[in-house]
């Protein structure tokens, strides 16, 4: 069927837009349902360290996308890494770096740029093509936008909404916290706007946003896990414990702008963080196989709390700790 393509150029400059309101905006095409998204990555290795420890680019695109999976219902992003050509119309989805856009100069501005094929009769999506500015320093970190260093996994976040479907909301005259706005800002993930936007083209998953970005949710009580992408933050906003699409759990101190603690499982398809009410606090693969865990099961009813110290502390009912990252950092693995 012949195609026709629909190019989005997004802008992304350093500017935060903070206001609230609610709308998304979907541009009018989407996957069609029940759809595997084969994303295949060409970014490679970074030049220097990553500040979050991801090991490469690619890790870093892996984690975006994984993050979405959750609210697509069905529709489901797969990354690859491999070599394939990139080009623009080949019925293969690329995720690179370049120095123009298929031959088109990126613009005054631009950091990334993500080309939409679509069938214009039915308006589903048949190829998606982002690619980064070579020309920009790229990283990988949370919190505040650095100056001169551009977070790679807040853009990516952005450049994977526009592939599902997603356009700007301050561009449709929407005030909004949004990872999707047309401006890189210091929201480095997915807020309910973004999410509600992902339900809007492929219908309510199940699956739970992440609290707005003025709630501070310190504690996951029995039963309670953490999907892609969710954090819990400590009272005084200092620190962040997120579980990442690479399968990693990771503290983050935003005042040190430093990563004290992981589970170390990074590299894991993505599953979720558990606090199981045997009270043993488990990290899980897509298979649902267990990677890590804090070896504290017959502790009935348990709460995961993270505190103004950064110590990460699973407690019973009755105060006592049987296990924190301070005296037991490494937990046990399966």
């Amino acid at each position: 069927m012949k195609t026709r393509l629909a190019p989005v150029l997004v802008a992304v400059a350093i500017l935060l837009l903070d206001q609230p309101g609610d709308a998304y905006a979907p541009r009018g095409q989407r996957w069609p349902a029940g759809s595997t998204i084969a994303m295949h990555l060409e970014l490679g290795s970074s030049t220097s360290r990553l500040l979050d420890g991801s090991p490469d680019l690619d890790s870093v695109a892996e984690s975006a996308l994984a993050a979405w999976n959750p609210y697509l219902n069905g529709v489901t992003f797969q990354a690859f890494r491999d070599s394939s050509a990139v080009a623009s119309g080949n019925r293969v989805n690329t995720v690179s770096f370049g120095d123009d856009v298929f031959g088109e100069p990126f613009g005054s501005g631009v950091l990334a740029v993500t080309q939409t094929f679509y069938s214009p009769r039915t308006n589903t999506i048949t190829e998606t093509d982002v690619v980064f500015n070579r020309a920009r320093s790229w990283s990988s970190y949370r919190g505040n936008m650095r100056a001169g260093l551009i977070d790679l996994r807040r853009v990516a976040l952005h450049e994977f909404g526009h592939a599902i479907g997603l356009d700007h909301p301050d561009d449709h005259s929407q005030s909004v916290v949004a990872v999707m706005n047309s401006h890189v800002s210091n929201v480095d993930s997915l807020q309910a706007d973004d999410i509600d936007g992902a339900n809007a083209i492929y219908g309510a998953s199940g699956a739970s946003a992440p609290a707005p970005a003025t709630a501070v949710n310190d504690t996951l009580v029995a039963g309670g896990r953490l999907l892609p992408g969710q954090s819990l933050t400590s009272p005084n906003r200092r620190f962040r414990l997120v579980y990442q699409g690479d399968g990693n759990l990771v503290l983050y101190d935003d005042v040190e702008r430093s990563a004290p603690w992981s589970s170390g499982t990074a590299g894991l398809t993505t599953g979720q963080a558990v606090m199981q009410t045997d009270g043993n606090f488990v990290i899980y693969d897509g298979s649902n196989q267990p990677r890590w865990m804090s070896g504290t099961a017959s502790n009935a009813n348990p709460r995961l709390v993270l505190q103004v110290d950064g110590n990460l502390v699973v407690y019973t009912p009755d105060g006592r700790a049987p296990w924190d990252r301070f005296s037991k950092p490494a937990g046990m693995i399966p």
